[in-house]
C-alpha cells in the first residue's frame, strides 16, 4: 500500500531496502540525458524534470526508489518521493531570472532552498543542498526532458501524498489537467469529448434509457468535493485558480478536456486519453457473509443433471480471457474514507485462473489465455477471427468512451507514442486491412516507465470501431456469446456495448475495485457452469448477495468481501450520492444487457427485474424444479400447482410442497412462465421483454 509519508518514515523506507547497509546507497552514475521529448531546446524549467542521484553526503534513492523535482507553472515547485512502501511530496516555489533558477521548499518542517546556473544543455545539474541532511552540501540530479503527460501523473501523486486530510479523485484529475494545460497554454475544457470516434459515433444509437423506477447514478465529472485544506496543488489553486500560463513551450498539445476518469488532449491533431481513475484497489475490511436461510438446505446446491437443450448455448465451445496488464503493477487509486492515495497493484487473477479453466474445460470448452505479450493486438485480432468464442472475458483498463487498453506499449513520451500508433496503424493496415479508426492512442499511470520516478505510459487503445470491423469484415459475432468486460467505465456510454453486441453482455460504468471484478467474473463461471443456471440467473445471484450479504448456494461465498470495498470507493463523490449507493448499489454500478436480434435488452426493468414482478418468487420456483435434479419433471411439478392450486389464488396448505415452492406468496402466471423461460428457453406464454437467453452447456458434454 502506498501512503503519505514523512521524510523521516520515507528514509528509513529507503534504508530498508538495501542490502547490508546502514545508510542510503551510493547511486549509480547517472545516464545520459534522454532527448528532448517534445520540444527542441530547453529555455525555461518546466520543460525539465529533476531527478536526485544523490546528496554530497554520497546517500541516495535506493533501486525502485525515487525522488524527483517538477516545476508547475505558476512557480509550483513539486517534490515528490516515491517507494513501494508509501509517497511523500512537498510544495514549493521557483524563480528563474538572469540566468539563475531559484528553488525553494519550506513545508511541514523541511527547509531547502537555493540558487544556481541549472544549465539546460547539460545531463546533469547541481543544486546547493542536501536532500536527507539539513547540513550544507550539494546535490547531484540528473536533468529529463519533461513529458507534461508523464508530469501530470507526477501532479496526481504529489497531490494524493501531500495532502493529509485527502482530496477526491475530481480535485487530483482537475490538477494534473490543469497542469497540462498550464505548462502548453492549450485551452482546457470541462467534458466536451467524449472519447469515441466519429465511426464509432455514427454507427451507435443514443444512450438506451433507463426503467424510471431503477434510477441509475449520473456520474457526470464525479461531481466531488472540493480540495480538503493541506499541502496540495489543490490548495493553492484555491488560492489563484487555475495555473496560469508562464513560458509555455511548444508541447504540440492544443487542448485539454476533463473527463470523469482522466483527462484528454489534442497533440497535433491527434486526441490522446489519459486515464488517472483506471482501476481501484480494495479499500477496507472484507465484509463477510452470513447463512441464508436455504444455505443450510442441501437441495439448494443439487446441480441438475443436463437437460440436452442447447437452444442457447454458444456454437463454438471457444473461452477467450484477454488480460494485457494481468502480469504488471499499475498505480491505481484507495479510497480510506475521504483520503485517496495512489497504491501500486496488479491485477488479481491468479487465485481464479486455475478453477476456471478447469470448469470450463470440463464443460467441453477449449481455453485461450491472452496476457503479456499474447495481450497485443495481433493476438487479439487472431483470437477472435473465425469462429467466435463462446466465452470472451476481458479485464483491462478502459475510459468513459468505451476504449480498452492493449499490451502494445507505444513508450513513455507523447510525440513518440503517436508516431509508434501511426506505424502500428499502417503495418495492421497491411496485415488486417484495419482501419486507422479502430485504434487510439491512450495514457497510463505505471510502474514500466524508464524515467526513474516519472511513472506513466502509452499504449495502444481499442476504440468501439475494432469492434464493429471485426464484426464487419473478420467475420466476428457475439450474438450467442458471453462478454465480459471487467474495464472500468467502459459502460458509462452506449458505444462499446453496442459495437461488441453480445447475447450476454456485463460491464461497469464506474471504476472498479479489481479484486471485486475479478471475484465476478470467477462466480459468473463457476455458476454457469451449472446445468440450466442463464446469465440472466448469475446476475441476479450477484445482485442478490450485494443486497443481502447472505449465502445461500456454496457459490455465493466466492463473493465473500467484494462488495464492500466496491461500494466504499463508490461513496467518495457527495453525500448525496452515498445516499443512492444503498445495500443495493451493485445494480447502479454494474450493467447487464443481451441481444435480442440487434436489440440490446437491458437486465434491469426487464425479465427477471421487470416492473411488477416478485424476484423472490421466481428464485424460489427455480430452486424448487431443480429439487429432484431432473429440472423437466420439476417444471411438470410446478405447472401441476398451478393448475391445481395457484391458479385459485391460493398459496396451498402449510405443509403442502406446493406452498413450499412459493416464497410464501401465490405466483402470478407471468412468474410462472417466466422461471419455465429460464429453465428452457420456452417463450410461447412470455408477456413482456424477456431477457436473451444465454447457457454455457444445456446440451451436455
Amino acid at each position: 500500500m502506498k501512503r503519505p509519508l514523512s521524510l523521516a518514515v520515507f528514509a528509513g523506507i529507503l534504508t530498508s531496502t538495501l542490502s547490508g547497509t546502514a545508510g542510503l546507497v551510493v547511486a549509480a552514475p547517472a545516464p545520459a540525458m534522454a532527448a528532448p521529448s517534445i520540444t527542441g531546446g530547453f529555455t525555461s524549467p518546466e520543460q525539465l524534470t529533476y531527478s536526485l542521484v544523490s546528496d554530497s553526503s554520497h546517500k541516495g534513492p535506493a533501486t525502485a526508489s525515487s525522488i524527483n523535482l517538477l516545476f508547475a507553472p505558476d512557480s509550483v515547485l513539486w517534490l515528490l518521493a516515491t517507494s513501494s512502501g508509501g509517497d511523500l511530496s512537498y510544495q514549493g516555489t521557483w524563480s528563474y531570472a538572469g540566468g539563475k533558477l531559484t528553488v525553494r521548499i519550506d513545508s511541514g518542517g523541511f527547509d531547502r532552498r537555493g540558487t544556481f546556473d541549472p544549465d539546460f544543455g547539460l545531463a546533469e545539474v547541481v543544486i546547493p543542498f542536501q536532500v536527507f541532511s539539513g547540513p550544507p552540501g550539494t546535490s547531484t540530479w540528473d536533468q529529463h526532458a519533461a513529458d507534461p503527460v508523464i508530469g501530470s501523473y507526477m501532479v496526481a501523486e504529489a497531490d494524493a501524498a501531500a495532502t493529509a486530510n485527502g482530496l477526491s479523485i475530481t480535485s487530483i484529475i482537475d490538477d494534473a489537467a490543469s497542469y497540462v494545460a498550464g505548462v502548453s497554454g492549450a485551452t482546457l475544457g470541462s467534458g466536451e469529448s467524449t472519447g469515441v470516434t466519429p465511426a464509432a459515433k455514427a454507427a451507435t444509437s443514443a444512450i438506451t434509457s433507463r426503467p424510471v423506477d431503477r434510477p441509475r447514478l449520473q456520474l457526470g465529472h464525479f461531481a466531488g468535493a472540493a480540495a480538503a485544506p493541506g499541502r496540495s496543488l489543490g490548495a493553492a489553486l484555491a488560492r489563484t485558480g487555475r495555473l496560469a500560463p508562464q513560458r509555455n513551450f511548444d508541447t504540440g498539445i492544443t487542448k485539454v478536456d476533463l473527463e470523469p476518469d482522466g483527462y484528454e488532449i489534442v497533440y497535433r491533431g491527434t486526441t490522446v486519453r489519459v486515464l488517472l481513475a483506471t482501476e481501484l484497489s480494495g479499500a477496507g475490511p472484507a465484509e463477510n457473509l452470513t447463512l441464508g436461510p436455504f444455505a443450510s438446505d442441501p437441495r439448494t446446491d443439487f446441480v441438475p443433471d443436463s437437460p440436452h437443450n442447447s437452444l442457447d448455448d454458444p456454437p463454438n465451445k471457444r473461452a477467450v480471457f484477454w488480460e494485457p496488464f494481468a502480469l504488471g503493477a499499475q498505480n491505481t487509486w484507495t479510497w480510506h474514507g475521504s483520503t485517496v492515495t495512489a497504491t501500486v497493484t496488479p491485477f488479481p487473477d491468479e487465485p481464479y485462473r486455475k478453477t476456471e479453466i478447469s470448469t470450463l474445460e470440463s464443460a467441453g470448452y477449449e481455453v485461450q489465455w491472452l496476457d503479456g505479450g499474447d495481450a497485443g493486438i495481433s493476438g487479439l485480432i487472431t483470437a477472435l477471427s473465425g469462429p467466435t468464442p463462446g466465452v470472451l472475458i476481458i479485464r483491462t483498463h478502459g475510459d468513459t468512451g468505451g476504449d480498452l487498453f492493449t499490451d502494445d506499449s507505444l513508450g513513455s513520451n507523447l510525440g513518440e507514442a503517436v508516431a509508434a500508433q501511426n506505424k502500428l496503424n499502417a503495418e495492421l493496415a497491411t496485415e488486417y486491412g484495419m482501419p486507422a479508426a479502430a485504434t487510439d492512442v491512450g495514457a497510463l499511470d505505471t510502474e514500466e516507465n524508464d524515467l526513474p520516478g516519472n511513472g506513466g505510459a502509452y499504449y495502444l487503445e481499442l476504440t468501439p470501431t475494432f469492434w464493429m470491423w471485426l464484426h464487419d469484415k473478420r467475420g466476428a459475432s457475439f450474438s450467442h456469446s458471453l462478454v465480459f468486460v471487467g474495464a472500468c467505465n467502459t459502460d458509462y456510454t452506449p458505444y462499446l456495448r453496442e459495437a461488441i453486441d453480445a447475447r450476454a453482455y456485463f460491464a461497469w460504468r464506474v471504476p472498479a475495485v479489481s479484486e471485486t471484478d475479478a471475484k465476478m467474473v470467477d462466480y459468473t463461471i463457476a455458476m454457469l457452469a451449472k446445468p440450466t443456471v442463464t446469465a440472466e440467473e448469475v446476475y441476479y445471484n450477484l445482485l442478490r448477495v450485494d443486497a443481502t450479504s447472505a449465502v445461500a448456494f456454496k457459490q455465493d461465498n466466492i463473493l465473500a468481501g467484494a462488495f464492500s470495498d466496491q461500494m466504499l470507493a463508490n461513496r467518495t463523490s457527495t453525500a448525496k450520492n452515498a445516499a443512492i449507493y444503498a445495500p443495493t448499489a451493485l445494480q447502479y454500478v454494474f450493467d447487464g444487457w443481451g441481444d435480442n436480434g440487434g436489440t440490446l435488452v437491458p437486465y434491469i426493468g426487464n425479465g427477471w427485474l421487470a416492473n411488477g414482478t416478485d424476484e423472490g418468487q421466481i428464485w424460489t420456483m427455480l430452486w424448487a424444479a431443480r429439487w429432484g435434479r431432473d429440472t423437466k419433471q420439476g417444471i411438470k411439478n410446478l405447472q401441476g400447482c398451478w393448475d391445481g392450486v395457484w391458479v385459485h389464488n391460493e398459496v396451498g396448505a402449510i405443509n403442502s410442497t406446493c406452498q413450499q415452492w412459493t416464497d410464501g406468496n401465490v405466483p402470478t402466471k407471468q412468474e410462472l412462465d417466466y422461471t419455465i423461460y429460464l429453465l428452457t428457453g420456452q417463450t410461447s406464454s412470455l408477456t413482456g421483454t424477456p431477457v436473451p437467453r444465454f447457457t454455457l452447456d444445456d446440451g451436455g458434454n
